[in-house]
């Protein structure tokens, strides 16, 4: 009987703690996304980068905080890193800030009945791509290039992490976010 109650009170503690991380999630906004320097805001030309500590594919960045995000946000997040990958999107976010969206997955073909089978976010993946998963927030002084870079180029950015975002929208619910990005010429 001792022993029922004890696995009783632990998992009444076990929901209790998953009921308290519930949240809704909507859209997510850039007004929303973590911030690293105090001082300057980001995206104001006067990021302070230094040299990049480490360079990453994008895929391997985003599936690196996939794997193991403690791990990753001990050696990226906050740090100046080079990632390179190609252009999934250039566009701005609800404040007005250019943002280029990197492609982690090569676009994939599914036969119609396995379509079928999908939800409607996925069937917009493969017919239409797979969202960006890796966002890199431009600098200020880079606002005039971002018209010169294109959907399908490939491209290196040097930019500060601010690590792994909850994004429902994406495929495995999140993204990692870059700020303060500016293009290896």
């Amino acid at each position: 009987m001792a022993g029922s109650r004890r696995y009783s009170w632990l998992f009444g503690m076990l929901m209790l703690a998953g009921l308290g991380c519930l949240e809704e999630f909507n859209t997510l906004k850039e007004s929303q996304m973590p911030r690293i320097a105090e001082g300057d805001p980001p995206g104001s030309g006067r990021n302070g980068l230094g040299p990049p500590v480490d360079r990453f594919n994008a895929r391997a960045l985003w599936d690196e905080y996939g794997s193991n995000i403690l791990q990753a946000d001990l050696g990226c997040k906050g740090k100046t890193l080079q990632v390179e990958g190609i252009i999934r999107t250039v566009a701005k976010d609800d404040r007005g800030r250019t943002y280029i969206g990197f492609q982690v997955f090569e676009p994939a073909t599914v036969t119609a009945s396995r379509l079928r089978t999908l939800s409607a976010k996925e069937k917009t993946w493969y017919q239409e791509g797979f969202p960006p998963l890796v966002i890199c927030y431009l600098d200020l002084t880079e606002k005039n290039t971002s018209g010169d870079v294109k959907k399908g180029q490939a491209v290196q950015l040097t930019g500060r992490c601010l690590g792994r975002v909850k994004d429902p929208s994406g495929f495995k619910d999140y993204v990692v976010v870059l700020d303060s990005c500016r293009l290896k010429d």
